[in-house]
């Protein structure tokens, strides 16, 4: 290089193209948790989920990894 050039690397970042297409898998990991949370909790229950339609979220776990996550809630009504 010349000798007033200098080359600096910033910190990397992992992304994924395209996160959308991982929405079915998400909603039926979530699916399944929800089934297993009834199942525990009382199989007459009502569930109530929000924000399902959000959007699919990235997140950077560690150098390697990333999380895939649709950010919602759970509300469980037990009945007596």
């Amino acid at each position: 290089m010349p000798g007033k050039t200098r080359c600096e690397i910033g910190k990397v970042q992992l992304a994924i193209e395209n996160p959308e297409k991982y929405r079915s898998k998400l909603l039926g990991l979530i699916a399944d948790d929800m089934k297993k949370t009834r199942e525990t909790l009382s199989p007459q229950g009502c569930i109530n989920v929000q924000g399902l339609s959000g959007p699919v979220l990235v997140e950077q776990a560690d150098d390697r990894n990333i999380q895939l996550y649709v950010n919602y809630s759970l509300a469980i009504s037990l009945k007596n």
